[in-house]
């Protein structure tokens, strides 16, 4: 898809150099998305444009980060719609609407801090709940 719209790109596990010509770097490995979560503003989750399903997307929102993804989330429907209610979270529908979501985001990353420290909150009172009934049991 990036060769047929003529981009340059770096993946990440062939640990080449990026130039100046580079217009996109892709991590196709696991294990490191955080460390590129928490330099970015605005993530594009793979796996959502086909049906395959999206990525879960509750990693990125911890580090500061709108989400963008395809239509394909069914396999974190409930997180998804939430965080499209609270516009943390967008759709594209083709390849247009992904650059011009993107390229709007990334104006408005500043924006967001305080929808995710609440976010964060939530987050972390469902675990410790969650903790609190599992303790129980153990």
């Amino acid at each position: 898809m990036l060769n047929s719209k003529n981009l340059s790109y770096v993946l990440h596990s062939e640990k080449k150099r990026l130039t100046d010509k580079t217009d996109v770097y892709l991590v196709d490995t696991y294990g490191e998305s955080k460390v590129f979560y928490a330099m970015s503003k605005v993530v594009f989750l793979g796996g959502s444009l086909v049906f395959k399903g999206g990525q879960n997307p509750l990693e990125p929102i911890r580090y500061g980060c709108y989400i963008v993804q395809g239509k394909h989330t069914f396999n974190f429907t409930e997180i998804y719609n939430m965080l499209k209610k609270k516009r943390l979270s967008f759709e594209a529908k083709n390849f247009l609407e992904l650059r011009n979501l993107i390229h709007s985001l990334f104006i408005k990353s500043k924006n967001n801090r305080k929808k995710i420290n609440k976010f964060k909150k939530i987050g972390k009172n469902i675990l410790n709940q969650n903790y609190a009934e599992i303790k129980v049991l153990i």
